[in-house]
């Protein structure tokens, strides 16, 4: 009597794992072009039907301008800092005030086309890798299903919108998460790279040393093995080197943070005292402030209570993220969080606190596992993102001061 032969069955092995990747990347791109899509609706809404700021535009720079579709749907994503890296882009470091931004996203909009174009779609891109990295890492740290919420978290958080604009948050996003993902696996030399690679997009990019050692020690790596950590502020590095050549100061990127910026060095309780207190001027004196949609010069002194209210979203975050990341990643964004408060801006401590959160990607893993135990947590979430996001959005989008 023969013996049957078993025949597998095609939803095993490679094949099963294929079709989950398959299926586990398209959803991940129909939720980044959906999130996107919105987006770009809400701003160009905006910018069609509501009073728009007078323009902050920067020296010896003029916006591209095209007709009504790009007008309407794209010029409005390069508001604010986009002018800056898009006039490096095009002129390099041609005045100090430019020397605060990282050279790796306006090298690479250079590098492939040096317009608004692909500066947009070179961001959406990078948060589209951005966020598949970040499902990897959070599949490892919280498990799969939490995963799925943390990237519908990122991909709808209210500030979002950078990831789609003339900004490096999408480029520090793909990079630095990427970066946590080798050397949770143990593969160093590569996180260490990456980190390097993260430290010419971003100061953040350092910050990654951190939790490469601590992922290091837990794995009780030889000491050779932390020679890897030389190459994570080879992107710094290599920005100073332009900036001796071009400034003949290697250091102009911090000198021109107080001057110009209105950024400085202080102890982080009075950062914490004097967000608190313009939060509460603002609330004292609150009639007396032109309405948010106000037409002349943008004002950013209500930015200070949404500043803290992200901020304070952020420490809420990192208080109960110990139930859901791994000691490396937790202490990578109590790093993140702290910078705000080191280096306030003038008026506006807590100013870009928003934008800060977008680089402490494992936050995000929190929020999704956090979320993924609570189903009235997502509907909240989901409901205060997109009313939160719509007004962020649309005063971008019409020359107001966001963050």
């Amino acid at each position: 009597m023969s013996r049957a032969v078993p025949v597998p069955r095609p939803a095993e092995g490679r094949y099963s794992d294929s079709v989950a990747t398959r299926r586990r990347t398209t959803l991940l791109i129909g939720l980044v072009a959906l999130s996107r899509a919105l987006i770009l609706e809400i701003g160009a809404i905006a910018f069609v039907y509501l009073p728009k700021a007078y323009p902050m535009l920067v020296p010896g720079y003029s916006p591209a301008r095209g007709g009504f579709w790009f007008n309407v749907l794209l010029a409005p994503w390069a508001h604010w800092d986009g002018y800056w890296y898009l006039s490096i882009a095009r002129f390099g470091y041609a005045v100090k005030e430019s020397a605060a931004f990282f050279p790796l996203y306006p090298l690479l909009v250079h590098v492939l086309g040096d317009n608004l174009s692909v500066a947009l779609l070179l961001s959406t891109v990078a948060f589209a890798a951005g966020s598949w990295v970040l499902y990897q890492l959070a599949a490892e740290e919280a498990g799969k299903r939490a995963a799925w919420f943390a990237v519908v978290a990122l991909a709808f958080f209210p500030v979002s919108y950078y990831f789609t604009s003339a900004y490096p948050e999408a480029l520090v996003l793909v990079l630095s998460t990427a970066s946590l993902l080798m050397a949770r696996r143990g593969r160093f030399g590569w996180a260490a790279v990456l980190a390097g690679i993260t430290s010419a997009a971003s100061v953040y990019g350092v910050l990654l040393a951190v939790p490469i050692v601590l992922y290091m020690w837990r794995r009780r790596r030889p000491l050779t093995s932390y020679l890897w950590v030389a190459a994570v502020p080879a992107g710094v590095i290599g920005f100073m080197v332009k900036l001796y050549f071009t400034f003949n100061n290697p250091l102009m990127f911090k000198a021109v943070q107080h001057p110009y910026w209105g950024r400085r060095f202080i102890m982080p309780w009075l950062t914490l005292y004097q967000g608190v207190r313009q939060a509460y001027v603002f609330f004292r004196n609150f009639s007396s402030y032109p309405h948010l949609f106000s037409l002349g010069a943008p004002g950013n002194t209500i930015s200070n209570v949404w500043n803290i209210v992200f901020f304070a979203f952020g420490v809420f975050l990192l208080i109960i993220g110990r139930r859901y990341l791994s000691w490396p990643l937790w202490c990578y964004s109590a790093l993140v969080l702290t910078v705000p408060f080191l280096y306030p801006a003038s008026g506006v401590p807590f100013m870009s606190a928003p934008r800060f959160l977008l680089a402490g990607s494992p936050l995000f893993i929190v929020l999704g596992g956090y979320i993924m135990e609570r189903p009235w947590a997502l509907r909240i979430y989901m409901a205060a993102s997109l009313l939160i996001g719509a007004l962020l959005i649309s005063l971008f989008a019409t020359y107001h001061w966001v963050a």
